[in-house]
This record gives structure tokens, sequence and C-alpha cells, in this order.
């Protein structure tokens, strides 16, 4: 076996890891991504049931913005 053959494919897994990895340098990606997409999940989960709450009670969502500022519009049921 070729040993420089050995020693490239080690720099291109360990390059491949250092790719995969997220930015603020955890090692365990698979873990951080996994919990991120649920913490996510959550959210959007939490978002919709508000939204059904406020139009529950005639109160809808105009526009939010990305500074997630929330316009409301109150409508009166005469």
């Amino acid at each position: 076996l070729d040993i420089a053959f050995v020693q490239k494919q080690r720099i291109v897994r360990a390059m491949s890891k250092a790719m995969k990895r997220p930015s603020n340098g955890s090692t365990t990606s698979r873990s951080v991504n996994r919990s991120n997409s649920n913490v996510r999940m959550q959210n959007a989960a939490r978002k919709l049931r508000l939204r059904k709450q406020l139009k529950e009670r005639s109160i809808h969502i105009l526009c939010r913005s990305k500074t997630r500022a929330i316009f409301v519009k109150i409508k009166c049921n005469s």
C-alpha cells in the first residue's frame, strides 16, 4: 500500500470532517444539527399554534418583519 496515498486519504477525511463541522467549532456536528432542527421544529409549531389562537380571537397578523416585529390587525366582528 502506498504511504502517500494513505496520507492523502487521511487528509481528505479530515477535510471532509472539517467541512461538516458547524462554524461554532463543535466536533459533534450531527447532534448539534439534530438539536438545532428540533428547536426549529418546536419554534415553528409554537408559531403555528399562536397564529391559530390569534385567528380564533379574530386578530390577524398582517406582516412579519425580519426584526421579529409583528404588526397586528384586530378585526371587529360587529
